[in-house]
């Protein structure tokens, strides 16, 4: 996770995420205070259930450029089990500052006992309009190497080619769908409609354009995951689409990481059936970090998938070595 130290509302990626809101009368600096005490509160959360949190405090570094949305640290990397580091072309300039911390990143995650064998870009040289931001613009089904990803002005179907050829055949399936949100325009990131973990996802298929609708959902339902369809209003008034499930390294045992505004918008039923796969834990992020970054509990948590020699097996972050309910053969 990143420190939202120079947090505030992004003029840069407002054009195409609706999600943003200006701040209502508030200064810089009271923004920034509000953004840092919900940053603390989830990581002490995240760590009360055993889940391990590694914070990156330098963003400042080599950078004179503020990184408004630094703390949605998961649209720049991507970690892989291989001990692969990508890094993305993002679409706008502010936010391709923080890719500047690459060598930073891989250092924090090498003193913490992680082991990365290679860091690699995507792209060498970012070209206008080929944008890939990471886990936001992929939901990845890491127990299938599939990869799901709405079009988009932030996701071009050429760069996720590029991405497949990076991680050399580690992902074999690429599901390409457009979306339409109230807005009249595609939703900026996929997991903001989308969330796919273990045993279940969970998918906005309103937002998916009726050619392309049966089909995300007939794969999903191929995958033997429990699918949790919502509502427009709930992936749009709510960020019900934007979750992410962790593994406690201290117990083994999942959590569900959401904010509070996604908890109250999931209906009963829902909550249930969510519960049933991990310990639900609410971010409180609602007011300033949701609201005004347009971004939520998911976009504020980068996964790590390096492998780490010194740990155990049970603790692998390789999702497969994890006890799961009986899948389909091919899994």
């Amino acid at each position: 996770m990143v420190r939202p130290i120079d947090f505030d509302f992004n003029e840069q990626t407002a054009k195409d995420n609706h999600f943003q809101n200006q701040p209502d009368g508030e200064d810089n600096r009271s923004v920034n205070e509000k953004a840092m005490e919900e940053f603390e509160i989830c990581v002490e959360e995240l760590r009360a259930e055993g889940v391990e949190v590694i914070i990156l405090d330098e963003i400042h570094a080599q950078s004179r450029i503020k990184t408004p949305d630094a703390v949605f640290c998961n649209n720049w990397f991507s970690t892989h089990n291989t001990g692969l580091m990508l890094t993305y072309p993002l679409a706008t300039q502010n936010r391709r500052e923080e890719v500047k911390k690459t060598e930073i990143v891989r250092d924090l995650f090498e003193k913490n006992g992680f082991a990365v064998i290679d860091v690699v870009k995507v792209v060498d040289n970012i070209t206008e309009g080929e944008y890939l931001e990471s886990t936001g613009s992929m939901v990845i089904d890491h127990l299938n190497a599939t990869v799901y990803a709405a079009l988009s002005a932030r996701t071009n179907e050429k760069v996720l080619q590029k991405f497949l050829e990076a991680t050399d055949g580690q992902y074999t399936e690429l599901v390409t769908f457009d979306t339409l949100s109230s807005h009249g325009q595609p939703f900026y990131h996929t997991n903001v409609m989308m969330s796919i973990g273990a045993q279940f996802a969970v998918l906005c298929a309103e937002a998916i354009v009726e050619k392309d609708r049966q089909r995300v959902i007939d794969k999903l339902n191929s995958t033997g995951r429990e699918v949790i369809l919502i509502t427009l209003d709930q992936a749009e008034t709510y960020f019900c689409g934007n979750i992410l499930q962790l593994k406690s390294r201290e117990t083994g045992n999942f959590i569900i990481a959401m904010s509070e505004s996604c908890l109250r918008g999931f209906t009963k039923e829902q909550r249930d059936q969510l519960r049933a796969f991990g310990k639900v834990v609410s971010f409180p992020v609602s007011k300033t970090i949701e609201f005004i970054g347009g971004g939520s509990a998911r976009c504020m948590l980068g996964e790590i998938f390096l492998p780490r020699p010194n740990a155990s097996r049970r603790y692998s972050h390789d999702l497969r070595v994890f006890p799961l309910p009986e899948l389909p053969e091919q899994q």
